[in-house]
């Protein structure tokens, strides 16, 4: 942004905020000072509504870390509906990619399930083949979450199909389904190995958030393996990081 307002191109000083706004999110700031940033950077957005849209999800995001999940909704659902209203039909249709994340942390998989669903199906119409990779790998963990374990599978490996090889996001959403939904059909080996890709994959980069998940995901199927001792260290380990994150909804989660 510091290169774009020397250049005096103010327009594109607005559209780089969306990016400061999802570096912060998704990197190792606390979500406290996450929102502190969102709004700011919305405060400085000039009336520009793509702009403030995008933040917004980041900004719904980091609410529901901090367990506002009605707040999180509300500011989830205007971003989607100014988005569309826009005409930004695919910028609308990633908006799952994080209230799909916040109906799974409020514990309400069939909701996240309904906004994953929808955007799978427009980026699929639109032909879109970069962002649905993700949408279907974060659509199969919501039906995984629901016991519909067939469907997860299908999404996951749909996922692992059309993936870039070096969509490190991607690799390890899929992976991290795909070896819960063979640990619970009993092929132990094949998930803990799965599960512990994704774990090395997440590590490739510093979001604590994924680094978290692939432990607590790591940890059931360490679980359903028997080796609970290894499990309790996956986990107290995931905690640690969702606390370094301030991400208290999932640390809560986790204890439970």
């Amino acid at each position: 942004t510091e290169h774009a307002r020397r250049a005096g191109d103010s327009l594109l000083e607005r559209r780089l905020r969306r990016v400061l706004a999802g570096t912060a999110l998704n990197g190792p700031m606390a979500a406290a000072e996450v929102i502190g940033l969102c709004e700011a950077l919305i405060g400085r957005s000039e009336g520009d509504r793509k702009t403030e849209a995008q933040i917004l999800r980041f900004l719904a995001r980091a609410h529901a870390m901090r367990g506002d999940f009605d707040l999180a909704r509300t500011e989830y659902r205007r971003a989607r509906r100014d988005l569309e209203e826009l005409g930004w039909t695919f910028d609308a249709a990633v908006t799952s990619l994080d209230s799909g994340p916040i109906e799974l942390l409020a514990g309400d998989a069939a909701a996240a399930e309904a906004e994953l669903r929808r955007d799978y199906e427009t980026l699929d119409r639109l032909g879109e083949r970069n962002y649905i990779s993700t949408v279907a790998a974060v659509l199969a963990e919501a039906l995984y979450r629901q016991g519909r374990d067939a469907d997860a599978e299908a999404f996951a490996t749909r996922s692992a199909e059309i993936a870039a090889p070096d969509d490190v996001v991607t690799q390890f959403l899929w992976r991290r389904v795909l070896a819960k939904v063979r640990a619970r059909a009993g092929a132990i080996n094949d998930a803990i190995i799965l599960a512990n890709e994704a774990v090395e994959l997440t590590r490739q980069s510093d979001a604590l958030i994924e680094q978290a998940n692939a432990l607590m995901d790591l940890a059931e199927v360490l679980t359903a393996a028997g080796s609970t001792a290894e499990a309790d260290k996956a986990r107290r380990r995931a905690i640690d990081l969702y606390g370094q994150k301030g991400d208290r909804a999932s640390a809560a989660a986790a204890r439970g």
